[in-house]
């Protein structure tokens, strides 16, 4: 198999790593809370929630330090975590002491209740076999994943030509090398999936606290398995799970300051807010919104006590560094290597390595427009995109003004009304696509059920939760099934060491055999070129992604790509077999920005394999090419 991949049983590599994994965390997140001044009184079940999402957000800068020194490898990482888990085992100990303490005191539910967790099962048992097999997803294997490994093979976070995207705020890659490093890819995924499902638990922990039991459970329900669930990518190396817990962590954190008033629960919500835009760049409104909602909060009780509202709002400034603590180094990193703090934000007004002003403009249009409703069909023009994308601002506007009017209270007047300003500004930011609204919609979720949460108290509502989850759950399950063509028995197999990760993936990833073969016959030095599909996982060898908005290869002329392929390096390419062929097309079809360069990359492409290309190996649609480079022009 190839480097970081994991292989044999593993349940044995990868469980035994994320326990270790979680038990640190939660040492560091305690450590973290002491330092913020969170005295250890209260709910056990929410420190140690919000304790285990602070210390698995700190590990991201175990790796990022190393590659910020040139120090990056597999052993060095690994001895890192090592010592930093020694470091943390007395604060580690206590927190084990503490979750046991919250295990010893725990109540048996209602019926009812056991019932809704046993509704979740299927969907998050299937999540589960996903994360311990091997790596199918598209976005895992074509940058999740591959991004740090190819910063652990170069020894450093250096720039990597054709990733756009590892010019962003990567943290949840680095939890994802942390694991790679230890256990392998499965490793990684399973970290996805259990800071997930921490999330759903911090989720349930503060739909207690806004509004009972039914408000937690459908809450839960609609975050795992609803329309912007994300229980079906939590057994992939994405980053919605860890994204949207974060997020949720800091919206549980804010709950509990607003109702005991303790300051340091404020200071964790900042800080976990703080993360979650190091995880993901779309999530840096939601630190927006909850700064204007504490500024609202604070100013609100200030006229009524009758001292001063500004004075109130400006006691706020002292948690700007932990807002910015852990974002800082990630913004600096992007202004060393592209010119631009906030890559691929404003590369229209701040020059951007391989990215201009021009093409960030269309990058942004198409993102806004064209990233959603892929299958709606080429009627759906941009004229009618717009007019669809107008309709819904128009109906969210004209909805979340209507339910801010009818709130009874301030705080509830004044949270609908943050919300909804929220939600039109990442419209404007983001479009539709459904993976830039899972994270904070997760939070906004919670608030619109406690919103109508005094209708949710009849015992019919509590039978609907239930049947509402268990179908959802089956929903997701068998979802989650089709991304392996229904092979529920591989993935126990696999997963549980019965049948080797090759011959799983060999039936599952038709293009593994053109992996193996450069692998094993290519040089160290070789580069490879992939065209309409860019993942580069399984690959030991440096990879570029054609099949991407960017600049650093370029297909303005034959001449100029040429060029671009001597700087880089490239020196093979897997590419569709049918455009080495006369009068071939593109693929056209697909809802990413690549088809934004499709047409001009083709265009070259075909030229590069008809006139100075041999084909070294077939698989599926695609071929490994050997380019003849003293043919080139």
């Amino acid at each position: 198999m190839p480097s970081l991949v994991t292989t044999g049983a593993a349940f044995l590599y990868a469980l035994p790593f994320l326990l270790v994994f979680l038990v640190v965390s939660a040492g560091i997140g305690r450590r973290i809370q002491l330092v913020l001044g969170l005295p250890e009184r209260g709910s056990a079940a929410e420190r140690t929630v919000v304790a285990l999402l602070l210390g698995a957000a700190t590990l991201q800068f175990v790796p990022f330090a190393l590659g910020a020194a040139g120090s990056l490898s597999t052993t060095s990482l690994r001895v890192a975590l090592v010592l930093v888990a020694a470091l943390a085992a007395p604060d580690s100990w206590r927190a084990v002491r503490s979750t046991a303490a919250v295990a010893r005191g725990f109540q048996r539910p209602p019926s009812w209740v056991l019932a809704w967790v046993a509704a979740l099962l299927p969907g998050l048992l299937v999540a589960a076999l996903l994360a311990l097999t091997p790596t199918l997803d598209p976005d895992g294997l074509g940058y999740h994943l591959t991004v740090p490994k190819r910063w652990l093979e170069a020894g450093s976070l250096r720039y990597l030509p054709t990733y756009p995207y590892s010019n962003t705020p990567m943290g949840v890659e680095m939890l994802f090398m942390n694991g790679m490093a230890v256990a392998g890819d499965t490793a990684a995924k399973s970290l996805h999936f259990a800071l997930g499902l921490t999330g759903a638990v911090a989720l349930y922990l503060a739909g207690l606290r806004l509004g009972g039991r039914v408000v937690a459970m459908l809450a839960v329900a609609a975050f795992l398995f609803g329309p912007m669930g994300v229980g079906v990518l939590l057994g992939w190396a994405y980053l919605e799970g860890v994204t949207s817990a974060a997020l949720i962590g800091a919206t549980l954190a804010w709950v509990v300051w607003f109702q005991e008033r303790d300051r340091a629960w404020l200071r964790c919500a900042v800080l976990l807010a703080g993360f979650a835009v190091s995880f993901k760049l779309t999530a840096g409104l939601f630190p927006v919104a909850l700064a204007a909602l504490t500024i609202v909060t604070l100013t609100h009780e200030a006229r009524q006590k009758g001292t001063s509202p500004l004075a109130a709002a400006l006691s706020l400034l002292p948690l700007v560094p932990l807002l910015a603590l852990p974002v800082l180094p990630w913004l600096v990193r992007s202004a060393v290597v592209t010119g631009n703090p906030v890559f691929p934000m404003a590369a229209q007004l701040i020059p951007s390595r391989d990215f201009s002003a021009q093409l960030a403009a269309k990058f942004e249009h198409y993102n806004r427009y064209m990233v959603w409703g892929i299958h709606l069909g080429p009627a759906w023009d941009l004229e009618r995109r717009r007019k669809f994308f107008e309709g819904v601002a128009l109906v969210v506007l004209v909805c979340g003004g209507l339910v801010t009017w009818r709130q009874r209270s301030f705080m509830a007047r004044a949270t609908a009304l943050v919300v909804l300003v929220t939600v039109l500004v990442q419209l404007a930011a983001a479009g539709l696509y459904k993976r830039y609204w899972i994270p904070i919609f997760s939070v906004f979720q919670l608030l619109a059920i406690a919103m109508v949460a005094r209708e949710l108290s009849a015992r019919w509502v509590r039978n609907a939760v239930l049947v509402i989850t268990g179908l959802g759950s089956l929903f997701q399950a068998k979802q989650s099934l089709k991304s392996v063509d229904n092979d529920l028995s591989g993935l126990l197999r696999t997963a549980t060491g019965l049948e080797p990760q090759r011959e799983f993936t060999l039936r599952h990833d038709a293009l593994f055999p053109i992996y193996e073969l450069a692998n094993r016959q290519l040089p160290q030095s070789a580069g490879l070129m992939m065209s309409e599909y860019c993942g580069g996982f399984y690959l030991d060898r440096a990879s570029f992604c054609a099949d991407i908005t960017q600049e650093a290869l370029r297909y303005t002329d034959f001449a100029t790509f040429v060029g671009d392929l001597r700087r880089l390096g490239i020196t093979h390419a897997i590419a569709p077999r049918a455009w080495a062929e006369p009068g071939s097309k593109p693929t056209m079809e697909g809802g990413n920005v690549s088809m934004l360069v499709r047409e001009q990359e083709h265009a070259q492409v075909s030229v590069l394999l008809r006139e100075h290309a041999r084909l070294l190996l077939a698989a599926d649609n695609q071929g490994l090419y050997a380019i003849n480079l003293s043919s080139l022009p």
